[in-house]
């Protein structure tokens, strides 16, 4: 069937929001903020480093960010339970 691709959150600051639809060609978009000027778009993550550079280039893009989702652990639960069984030790 399909295969997920990995995909990768970047945070695109822009002076004006008129250029937005040439954004469109680097990914997919998913949030405009008309208000604090920034777009936030989902890239492949093979394609991050040459996308970033595109972008960075732009004469409309202040600032580009990617995001730091990949390096959190997203598994909490059994943090919590190391946390948990540590202390449970240390009162004994």
């Amino acid at each position: 069937m399909f295969a997920i691709k990995e995909r990768v959150s970047l945070s695109i600051w822009v002076y004006s929001l008129k250029q937005i639809r040439q954004l469109r060609r680097y990914g997919m978009i998913y949030y405009v903020s008309k208000r604090m000027k920034y777009v936030v778009m989902y890239i492949d993550e093979k394609q991050l480093d040459s996308t970033v550079k595109t972008l960075n280039n732009l004469r409309f893009v202040k600032k580009v960010e990617v995001s730091p989702r990949q390096q959190i652990n997203m598994n909490l639960g059994a943090k919590l339970d190391e946390e948990a069984q540590a202390a449970s030790t240390g009162e004994n």
